[in-house]
Protein backbone atom coordinates (compact mmCIF):
# COMPACT_ATOMS: atom_id res chain seq x y z
CA UNK A 1 0.00 0.00 0.00
CA UNK A 2 3.04 2.68 1.03
CA UNK A 3 5.44 1.63 -1.87
CA UNK A 4 2.73 1.41 -4.38
CA UNK A 5 1.65 5.47 -3.39
CA UNK A 6 -2.09 3.97 -2.89
CA UNK A 7 -2.69 6.18 0.16
CA UNK A 8 -4.42 9.19 -1.02
CA UNK A 9 -5.71 10.16 2.62
CA UNK A 10 -6.26 9.82 6.05
CA UNK A 11 -9.31 10.47 8.54
CA UNK A 12 -8.83 11.00 11.83
CA UNK A 13 -12.23 10.94 13.81
CA UNK A 14 -13.67 11.54 16.90
CA UNK A 15 -13.35 8.82 19.44
CA UNK A 16 -16.41 7.85 20.89
CA UNK A 17 -18.03 7.92 17.37
CA UNK A 18 -18.14 4.32 17.67
CA UNK A 19 -19.63 3.30 21.14
CA UNK A 20 -17.62 -0.16 20.99
CA UNK A 21 -14.33 1.40 21.82
CA UNK A 22 -13.23 4.47 23.05
CA UNK A 23 -9.98 4.54 20.52
CA UNK A 24 -10.78 7.15 17.53
CA UNK A 25 -11.91 5.37 14.35
CA UNK A 26 -9.65 6.36 11.22
CA UNK A 27 -10.39 5.72 7.65
CA UNK A 28 -7.95 5.13 4.94
CA UNK A 29 -8.66 7.01 1.66
CA UNK A 30 -6.92 4.38 -0.83
CA UNK A 31 -6.86 5.10 -4.94
CA UNK A 32 -4.64 3.67 -7.54
CA UNK A 33 -5.01 6.97 -10.23
CA UNK A 34 -4.21 9.78 -7.30
CA UNK A 35 -3.99 13.14 -9.10
CA UNK A 36 -0.53 14.25 -10.23
CA UNK A 37 -0.39 16.87 -7.17
CA UNK A 38 -1.01 14.33 -4.47
CA UNK A 39 1.74 11.68 -6.04
CA UNK A 40 4.04 10.49 -2.84
CA UNK A 41 2.32 12.97 -0.61
CA UNK A 42 -0.94 11.71 2.04
CA UNK A 43 -3.52 14.03 3.15
CA UNK A 44 -4.08 14.17 6.66
CA UNK A 45 -7.23 15.21 8.23
CA UNK A 46 -7.89 15.35 11.67
CA UNK A 47 -11.74 15.78 11.70
CA UNK A 48 -12.08 14.58 15.76
CA UNK A 49 -14.32 17.56 16.77
CA UNK A 50 -16.49 17.24 14.07
CA UNK A 51 -19.16 15.09 15.69
CA UNK A 52 -22.70 16.33 17.23
CA UNK A 53 -24.27 15.03 20.00
CA UNK A 54 -26.94 12.42 19.67
CA UNK A 55 -29.76 11.06 22.24
CA UNK A 56 -27.78 9.00 25.06
CA UNK A 57 -25.16 11.20 24.60
CA UNK A 58 -24.01 9.46 21.73
CA UNK A 59 -21.54 11.07 19.11
CA UNK A 60 -23.09 10.90 15.30
CA UNK A 61 -21.48 12.39 11.77
CA UNK A 62 -24.41 14.62 10.58
CA UNK A 63 -24.78 15.86 6.99
CA UNK A 64 -23.18 19.04 8.02
CA UNK A 65 -19.77 17.68 9.55
CA UNK A 66 -19.56 14.81 6.42
CA UNK A 67 -19.66 17.53 4.13
CA UNK A 68 -16.51 19.61 5.83
CA UNK A 69 -14.85 16.39 5.64
CA UNK A 70 -15.85 15.46 2.06
CA UNK A 71 -15.07 18.96 0.99
CA UNK A 72 -11.30 19.16 2.78
CA UNK A 73 -10.58 16.24 1.03
CA UNK A 74 -11.62 17.36 -2.31
CA UNK A 75 -9.86 20.89 -1.49
CA UNK A 76 -6.67 19.15 -1.00
CA UNK A 77 -5.78 22.34 0.55
CA UNK A 78 -3.88 22.15 3.76
CA UNK A 79 -6.10 24.18 6.78
CA UNK A 80 -5.80 25.48 10.21
CA UNK A 81 -8.14 24.36 12.78
CA UNK A 82 -9.97 22.07 11.06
Amino acid sequence: IIEGDLVEAVISLPSGLLNITAVSPVILVLSKNKPAEMRNRVQFILADTEYEEGSRRELLLGASNRRKIMQALQERQEKQHF
